[in-house]
């Protein structure tokens, strides 16, 4: 065989350089949703209490008293009990000062750790069916995990609660759907199913959907058995310990509207699924909604079609697809669930941005499935004749997937200027506050950190005594 000819000295190195690129460009790819989100937390993040953030103080007041209990931490905040993430946020508030950047930065190490197991679990789904384009799947997935159209909880340190939540239950959702089961796999999920439901109210679907996990997971009649008996005997103990004396929430509507609302319900649904690709500030916000709806209905359907094409096309194996199924049937028992409890705030009130990252693993897992259905039919269909229709709308749908959702993430930028700029607003306001303490108290500034004006005047003298957040000299 002929050696091949030594490129002169200007091309070796543009040469190499080029099919490292090449190589590597999916990688590449992927950092740029990343760095373009520290970037964006770092100009836009503000080091002041907001909002539920108050609700910490008594909490970060008896911890410096030396009165904190476990019941302080237990007890119920709306219809969730953050006990996890408040144990964090203490953690951090004794060690900085309470210094809520630090919050922020632990929000978006949360949300890389959500990033990593789903590139993991796609770069393992790739060699398991033998399907180099999957890779591409990848960046995309940065796209969606890292998209500023959730910026409510890049900005906003109380919603460590819903990333370790969604980290707790992909991580457990990846580690029970492995083809072979064993028993340290259910305990490490079962395990991270207790840290999800003690994060976030959304955990509890956690346990219904790895029961069907379990059933496809165990082979053989005694395996079968023992793992779902010691399933079902972990959900209820952590179950029964959740609904405890629990309380629903008296300022929250009514539990029965969605039988007096139902097309609200499922407009609300809906929206709530594709508020991630319509955060767009600048418009009203029934103009968003209608997005919103357009995307959501959209999305659904397509990861409708999607997964039925590949099963019924047989591309793959329905256990090797299992974690996505499972992961978009978490984010649609979100979607089901928050719309249960707040219909009554109005269909609208789904586009929330803070609802986003719940959705983030159907979204990922539709890219997923286009892109296998868009791959390998092309390849399949190729050796048959012309490309099938099939792989052809994949890929119009998987373009127009990541278009509309690189949008949403741009647009959204804006959505987190403002948030930003009441922040600040609203620092600058409790600053005044402390620095006059027998002055009138503008109440009507003071809104730019919370509703509850009252409790926040009771409560920031201790921030005061303790040189906390923004008292802080490191804030």
């Amino acid at each position: 065989m002929k050696p091949e000819a030594n490129p002169g000295p200007g091309q070796s190195v543009p040469a190499s350089l080029l099919a490292l690129l090449s190589r590597h460009s999916d990688k590449l790819l992927a950092v740029v949703p990343f760095a373009y989100l520290v970037w964006v937390v770092a100009g836009y993040g503000v080091a002041v209490p907001y909002w539920d953030q108050w609700d910490l103080v008594p909490l970060l007041d008896k911890m410096y008293r030396g009165d904190l209990t476990f019941a302080d931490l237990w007890a119920q905040h709306n219809e969730h009990r953050p006990l996890v993430p408040q144990v964090i946020m203490l953690g951090l508030a004794r060690l900085t000062g309470w210094n809520i950047r630090y919050e922020l930065g632990v929000n978006v190490a949360l949300a890389f750790g959500v990033f990593a197991v789903l590139a993991c679990q796609i770069r393992a789904t790739g060699r398991t069916l033998a399907v180099a384009g999957l890779r591409w799947a990848i960046p995309v997935s940065s796209l969606i995990v890292f998209s500023i159209s959730q910026y409510q909880n890049w900005l906003w340190g109380w919603q460590i609660q819903m990333l370790l939540n969604m980290l707790a239950v992909v991580g457990g959702i990846v580690v029970l759907a492995q083809p072979a089961f064993t028993w340290p796999r259910f305990a490490a999920s079962a395990l991270l199913g207790i840290l999800a439901t003690y994060s976030f109210a959304n955990g509890v679907l956690f346990w219904p959907i790895g029961l069907g996990i379990l059933l496809v997971v165990t082979h053989g009649r005694k395996e079968r058995k023992a793992g779902i008996a010691a399933w079902v005997l972990v959900s209820l103990l952590t179950l029964a310990s959740y609904f405890w004396h629990y309380q629903k929430p008296a300022a929250h509507p009514s539990l029965s509207l969605v039988l007096k609302m139902p097309l609200a319900y499922v407009s609300y649904v809906i929206k709530y699924i594709g508020s991630i690709c319509a955060q767009y500030s600048s418009w009203n916000s029934a103009g968003d909604g209608d997005l919103a709806f357009v995307f959501g209905l959209l999305g659904v359907a397509a990861l409708g079609w999607a997964g039925w094409m590949v099963v019924r096309r047989k591309l793959a194996r329905p256990e090797a697809l299992l974690p996505y199924f499972a992961m978009s049937a978490y984010s649609i028992g979100s979607a089901l669930m928050t719309g249960l409890g707040r219909v009554g705030f109005g269909s609208d009130q789904a586009l929330a941005s803070r609802y986003c990252t719940t959705v983030v693993p159907l979204w990922v897992s539709l890219i997923v499935l286009l892109v296998l259905l868009a791959s390998r039919g092309s390849e399949q269909w190729r050796n048959a004749g012309p490309a099938d229709y099939r792989a052809i709308v994949a890929g119009l749908l998987l373009v127009g997937a990541t278009g509309v959702l690189a949008m949403g993430s741009l647009c959204a930028t804006e959505g987190a200027g403002n948030m930003s700029r009441v922040q600040e607003y609203g620092r600058t306001s409790l600053l005044d506050l402390a620095a006059h303490p027998g002055a009138e108290i503008d109440y009507t500034a003071l809104t730019a950190l919370g509703p509850n004006t009252n409790g926040l005047v009771q409560w920031y003298p201790v921030l005061v005594k303790n040189h906390l957040a923004v008292f802080h000299k490191g804030s």
